[in-house]
């Protein structure tokens, strides 16, 4: 029975949103909505999953959002992966091209703040700021390779076949499918978990939600009825030689759900978004909604990791089989450096080549292009009044007749000497790993303030017992999971303290338990050191950072 009720559940769903909408656009959401750059709701630490979140319009006129997802490889072999769900894919083509609109957003909370020329009332390519049809400043399109896709949790993943030219400045969203890394409850401020999304096909949204209920309980699937012979000795002590049961498969629950909003809602159009936590990591995907403004509520989304498992998802995400990505995901990138570069799209002719000033849609409005080797355009290029790109290459940059730069517009080519990998955000900064190393190596620490250590072997410590701490880094709770001591009654002592070896933490937990919860919110930003030491000597150590 329960399995029945599951299988309407798809169908209802796919049925109110596999047609969405149209022919909306530019203005069209509901007034409850709040635009991504509005200021006031704290959210300039989310511009990477802003950046990666898109608007999608289907060849068969149909409205989803997207999201650009990062993968556990190199640059060079990242390509351009996209989640959306599943109900949107109805009825699509994959043999036609699509549309795809990135930062279609205005740059403040009004809507007002929108560039005329990014307004999208008509589904074109804008070609200067006063482009009276009022199109799209980023539009890419493309034909969309299919991966994998599950009515399960609503779930789709595909690949775009056409590359996206840089100057679209694009994140590749991170992402986890692990329960104890999406982030607990709020209260926060700002709001612990957002939906980044195109309600009714309009410029870029964001909700905010305090509480996200996972519905851990799992779901009866499959359920059938089989018939038992009784031992016959049995049977003639009861009187009956038959028995009938009903055996059922369990699964998780591939939903999640939101009572509540702090702030905005879900409409047709937002189908196929991200729910992200507070570390900025996708959690779910956004399936469907039953109320509106005044009665926002039941908002549901399929959960990543009910399908994370699926080979085709896991083999396209983590293609290097990394155990710690298979069981805490990765974390977002900017890919700011290339090999080599040719615009726009590597390659391809029809893609967009007009560069628009990225202060329309953020606050940045210098976007840089590094290129390893060299950077050339093999098709016409404009950029545009207001607008400010860098080039940098480390051999040469080749630029031909059809590269054209607008009065008010700044562009500068450099021939630079640097290295590609140390490329962060337009900046060549050393590694987060080298500027740690060198502020620890600043620190004395002192001899009597250090904690005692008994560091037993490698081999005996792997022999005896290991632990972890999720999320890492960490804002508020961490969670410190040991196993190989269950069998044991010794007492484990936790501490807890800083690089000055000051103690910060300190208790004795039962070796059974397994898994312990720490709050750290009271502890200022920085790194410590988390200690299990247990009673016949095995101690283990373990670098926390918190936020």
């Amino acid at each position: 029975m329960n399995s029945h009720r599951l299988i309407v559940l798809f169908v209802f769903l796919s049925l109110i949103f596999s047609n969405e909408t149209y022919s909306q656009r530019f203005g069209w959401a509901q007034y409850c909505h709040r635009n991504v750059m509005d200021a006031s709701l704290g959210n300039a630490f989310r511009d990477g999953v802003i950046r990666a979140t898109f608007k999608i319009e289907f060849s068969n006129g149909g409205l989803c959002s997207g999201t650009l997802m990062n993968r556990n490889t190199n640059k060079e072999n990242l390509g351009y992966y996209i989640l959306t769900a599943r109900h949107c894919l109805t009825d699509i083509d994959f043999g036609r091209e699509h549309h795809l609109y990135f930062n279609y957003q205005g740059s403040s909370f009004d809507n007002g703040s929108t560039a005329f020329s990014n307004q999208g009332s008509r589904s074109i390519q804008s070609v200067s700021n006063t482009d009276p049809r009022k199109g799209y400043e980023y539009k890419h399109t493309t034909k969309l390779r299919l991966i994998s896709w599950y009515a399960y949790g609503d779930f789709a993943l595909l690949e775009i076949e056409k590359p996206i030219p840089p100057h679209f400045n694009l994140h590749y969203a991170g992402w986890t499918p692990n329960r104890f890394f999406w982030g607990g409850n709020g209260p926060f401020d700002p709001a612990n978990f957002v939906a980044i999304h195109h309600p009714r096909g309009d410029i870029k949204k964001i909700t905010g939600m305090e509480n996200v209920q996972y519905l851990e309980n799992p779901i009866a699937t499959g359920c059938y009825t089989i018939t038992v012979i009784i031992d016959v000795l049995f049977g003639w002590i009861w009187g009956q030689q038959f028995s009938t049961q009903v055996i059922c498969q369990y699964i998780d629950n591939p939903w999640m759900t939101a009572i509540s909003m702090k702030y905005g809602t879900i409409e047709d159009g937002s189908s196929g978004s991200g729910l992200f936590n507070y570390h900025n990591r996708l959690i779910g995907i956004t399936s469907g909604s039953v109320g509106n403004c005044s009665d926002a509520r039941a908002l549901s989304w399929g959960k990543f990791k009910s399908n994370f498992s699926n080979q085709n998802v896991r083999n396209t995400l983590n293609p290097n089989h990394d155990r710690w990505v298979e069981e805490m995901g990765i974390e977002g990138r900017d890919i700011n450096c290339y090999s080599d570069l040719v615009l726009p799209g590597f390659g391809h002719t029809d893609v967009s080549g007009e560069y628009f000033a990225a202060n329309h849609y953020q606050p940045n409005n210098t976007i840089p292009i590094f290129s390893k080797t060299y950077i050339r355009n093999n098709a016409d290029i404009t950029i545009h009044e207001g607008a400010e790109y860098n080039f940098f290459a480390r051999d040469r940059i080749t630029l031909t007749d059809g590269f054209h730069v607008k009065n008010g517009a700044s562009f500068k080519a450099e021939i630079i000497n640097y290295d590609c990998d140390q490329v962060v955000t337009g900046k060549l900064n050393r590694s987060v790993k080298d500027d740690l190393i060198e502020q620890l190596r600043q620190i004395e620490l002192p001899e009597e303030k250090l904690p005692e250590n008994k560091v037993s072997s490698k081999s005996d410590y792997t022999d005896h017992f290991s632990f972890q701490l999720y999320p890492n880094p960490v804002f508020s709770s961490v969670q410190i999971l040991w196993h190989g001591l269950s069998e044991t009654n010794e007492a484990i002592e936790l501490i807890i303290f800083d690089i000055k070896g000051t103690q910060a933490y300190n208790t004795q937990l039962p070796s059974n338990l397994g898994q312990y919860e720490v709050d750290l919110s009271h502890l200022p930003k920085g790194v410590y050191m988390v200690q299990l030491k247990t009673e016949s000597g095995y101690t283990g150590i373990r670098k926390l950072v918190k936020q």
